[in-house]
């Protein structure tokens, strides 16, 4: 049986929070293809916390800290060599940027959701170019380390490609599933009328642009719709004044 390096910050096996999920449920999906999957942990080093405090002083708002080059180090610093020893491949879920700083001598799987630049003034408001032009750089050469690119939407993969110059056939396109056990998975019968119900499922307001989901809701009542909004993961006292009493929420 072959044995996959997992490395990531959180535990694949037991914490079922950690991207949303997706971690654990992307190390389930190697287990059922047949791989030994070994955790390889990253940390959150006492040195990188101070320098995660100095950046944010300076950028305020949700900055890419850790893509940073001097975050980058601190994490690929943070990995231990014999944790390395016995693998045969390495999945990233994210974050091969700190293959800048790691030596492995097996091929690297890397997928994730996006690429550097599709985040800028998309997910991240950077003030700081040296923190960009940093990111960027650090992002093409794990993209660049990896032996296999793969993006979970095709909009992704061809920022891999035109971005980063990845050959084509190196990069490959595998949609997020569902990371909830299958047996919670409902089958729901296709709408035919009658109230419809839609859930949204998040916990910080504007990056998962839950107004957008309620405006939605909205423009479908003005059209005939008896359609109502499902808020999960979200505290009362986090939801703006304006949409709080809503009775279709």
């Amino acid at each position: 049986m072959k044995t996959i390096g997992y490395v990531c910050f959180s535990d694949p096996f037991n914490d079922k929070k950690a991207w949303s999920g997706s971690n654990l449920k992307l190390r389930e999906g190697l287990e059922n293809a047949g791989y030994q999957v070994k955790w390889i942990p990253m940390n959150f080093s006492l040195p990188y916390k101070i320098w995660f405090k100095i950046v944010r002083f300076f950028e305020k708002g949700f900055v890419p800290v850790m893509q940073s080059t001097v975050g980058t180090w601190f994490f690929a610093k943070s990995i231990k060599k014999k944790d390395l020893e016995g693998c045969d491949y390495y999945f990233f879920p994210g974050h091969s940027h700190i293959l800048r700083f790691v030596d492995v001598n097996k091929p690297v799987i890397y997928y994730t959701d996006c690429t550097f630049p599709l985040m800028i003034d998309y997910y991240w408001v950077i003030q700081a170019k040296w923190l960009e032009k940093q990111g960027i750089k650090n992002d093409r050469i794990g993209h660049e380390k990896s032996d296999l690119v793969i993006k979970s939407s095709d909009w992704a993969a061809q920022s891999a490609i035109k971005d980063f110059g990845i050959p084509e056939e190196r990069v490959k396109v595998i949609e997020f599933g569902c990371s909830i056990p299958e047996e919670n998975i409902l089958d729901v019968p296709v709408y035919q009328g009658g109230e419809l119900r839609i859930v949204f499922s998040g916990v910080e307001w504007d990056r998962k642009g839950t107004d957008i989901a309620i405006d939605t809701v909205k423009e479908l009542r003005e059209k005939g719709y008896d359609a109502r909004l499902y808020l999960c993961g979200i505290k009362i006292e986090d939801i703006p004044e304006e949409y709080r009493n809503r009775p279709y929420v």
